[in-house]
C-alpha cells in the first residue's frame, strides 16, 4: 500500500520491465480498459491510473476492475488534461518507477490477451537498437463492436519511411495507445512533442523516437481503439476546431524542421498532398481567413509547385461545401464503398 490519501496499490512487485500508463478522465470505459488488461496472458506489468480530477469515481472502477491487477492509481488535484493534455501525459509518465518500457495506454481501448505476452516475445528475440514498438490497429465503436480494420504496419519501418506513410496515409492509421517506446528515449527526447489538445503529438513523437532504430511492429494481437462521440479527434471536432487548427500548424512547423532533414529529395509534393488533405478533412470548415497561413506553410514545402494559394483555397472551399446535404451524403456514400 502507498501511503497516500490520492494513491492505492493493489499489489506492487518491483520486478517489472514494462509500464501501462493510462491518463484517465472518463470513467465509461475504463472498467473495459482496465479488464483487457487482467485478461493478459502474462501479467509482467504495472499498471498507473492518473485521474485528471475527474468527476467520475475513477477509484472504485480501478478497485473494482483493477482486482488482480499491479495497478498504481493517483488522483491528481487539479484537471490539466484539459487546457494541456500533454502535460498531464507528462505527469502521469512520471508516476512510473523506472521501468524501462511504458505503454501509453488509453481509458477507453482494449487490449487483445496476447498483446503484453508479444512484447516480451520480441524483447526476449532482441530488439537491437529499436526504441519503439507498436501493435496493430483494429477500430471499434462505442459498445465494442468491430468497425473496421486498417491495413497492418510493415514488421520494420526506419522514421524516414515512417514519416512518409503518415503523409502519404494509404489505408494505414495511427494511434497513441498502440505504441510502446524506451524509457531511455522518452528521456532522450524530453518528452512528447507539444500541440495543443495532443492532435498530431502522437505521430511527430512517434517519428522522432523512431530516428535512432526504426519502428518494429508487434505481429499477432491488435490494439482496439475505442471510436465514439466524446472523443477528441472525432465527436468533439466542434468545440475543438481551433485547437486542431492550432495543432496542424504546429505540426507542419515540425515537419518543415524535420522532413527536409530526413528525406528532402522527395518531400515537396507528398507534403503538400499532405496539407491538402488535411484541409478537406476538417470539420467544421477552416475559415477562409487562414488560407493566408496555409499557403505559406504549403510554398515552404513546394516553392515550385504552380498555383499553391489556388490549391489551399479549393480544399478550404472542400471542407466548407461538406456541410452541405447533397456533399455529405456523397461522401459518406463514398466512405462505405471504400470500407465494404
Amino acid at each position: 500500500m502507498i501511503n497516500s490519501v490520492n494513491k492505492v496499490s493493489l499489489g506492487c512487485d518491483p520486478d517489472r520491465m514494462l509500464a501501462i500508463v493510462i491518463p484517465a478522465w472518463r470513467g465509461r470505459h475504463l472498467g473495459a480498459a482496465l479488464q483487457s488488461l487482467r485478461l493478459q496472458t502474462d501479467q509482467r506489468f504495472r499498471v498507473y491510473v492518473g485521474d485528471d480530477a475527474s468527476g467520475d469515481d475513477l477509484l472504485s472502477l480501478a478497485k473494482e476492475n483493477g482486482q488482480g491487477l499491479d495497478l498504481v492509481y493517483h488522483r491528481f488535484d487539479e484537471n490539466l488534461g484539459g487546457r494541456d493534455l500533454v502535460a498531464h501525459w507528462h505527469r502521469c509518465i512520471a508516476l512510473t518507477q523506472d521501468e524501462p518500457w511504458i505503454w501509453l495506454f488509453s481509458d477507453d481501448d482494449v487490449a487483445e490477451p496476447e498483446c503484453v505476452a508479444s512484447f516480451f516475445g520480441a524483447i526476449q528475440s532482441g530488439l537491437g537498437e529499436t526504441d519503439l514498438l507498436r501493435f496493430n490497429l483494429r477500430i471499434i465503436d462505442d459498445s465494442g463492436a468491430l468497425v473496421r480494420t486498417p491495413r497492418p504496419n510493415p514488421l520494420w519501418e526506419s522514421a524516414e519511411d515512417f514519416l512518409r506513410s503518415i503523409l502519404v496515409g494509404g489505408g494505414r492509421e495511427w494511434r497513441a495507445p498502440e505504441h510502446i517506446f524506451s524509457r531511455q528515449v522518452y528521456d532522450q527526447k524530453g518528452g512528447f512533442v507539444s500541440f495543443p489538445m495532443a492532435l498530431y503529438t502522437d505521430l511527430a513523437t512517434w517519428v522522432e523516437f523512431a530516428e535512432k532504430g526504426g519502428v518494429k511492429t508487434l505481429p499477432g494481437p491488435h490494439l482496439r481503439w475505442r471510436a465514439h462521440g466524446s472523443g477528441i479527434s472525432s465527436g468533439q471536432r466542434i468545440q475543438n476546431r481551433d485547437a486542431l487548427l492550432a495543432a496542424l500548424n504546429g505540426f507542419l512547423v515540425w515537419l518543415e524542421q524535420n522532413v527536409k532533414r530526413r528525406s528532402p529529395d522527395r518531400s515537396d509534393r507528398v507534403c503538400l498532398k499532405f496539407i491538402l488533405r488535411e484541409l478537406r478533412r476538417i470539420q467544421p470548415s477552416v475559415p477562409w481567413g487562414m488560407a493566408g497561413l496555409f499557403t505559406v506553410r504549403a510554398k515552404a514545402f513546394a516553392p515550385r509547385s504552380p498555383f499553391v494559394g489556388l490549391r489551399i483555397i479549393f480544399a478550404i472551399g472542400f471542407s466548407r461545401a461538406r456541410h452541405l446535404p447533397i456533399v455529405s451524403r456523397l461522401l459518406y456514400w463514398r466512405y462505405l464503398r471504400k470500407i465494404s
